[in-house]
């Protein structure tokens, strides 16, 4: 008898916490993140408010999440930079796509 193979699992996003999400991050971003961190900690510090902070993990957060795909989020990075210079990207119609996740939800 032979065990089966383990189902693969989904990758488990970093916790909300600065190191972790430091720790997720592609090499390209830390710069920004360690930047954008200084900027956050002494907008709280001068303020007496730790808003910028909380504000500032959500969002990278999000790109340490985003980074648990590099091939993906480097793409969406060269799509953000190209539209900030006002070139164009490829975009696509997302209404099919829906309504066919949709109809699978439906089966």
């Amino acid at each position: 008898m032979t065990a089966a193979a383990p189902e693969p699992t989904a990758p488990v996003p970093p916790a909300k916490d600065l190191k972790s999400i430091r720790t997720a991050l592609l090499p390209e971003d830390l710069s920004d993140f360690d930047s954008g961190l200084r900027r956050a900690m002494n907008t709280a510090a001068d303020h007496l408010d730790l808003a910028p902070v909380h504000e500032f993990i959500e969002a990278w957060w999000r790109i340490a999440v985003s980074s648990m795909d590099p091939e993906r989020h480097r793409a969406a990075r060269r799509d953000g930079e190209a539209l900030l210079r006002g070139e164009p990207v490829r975009t696509v119609d997302a209404t099919e796509l829906i309504r066919r996740r949709l109809a699978d939800l439906n089966r």
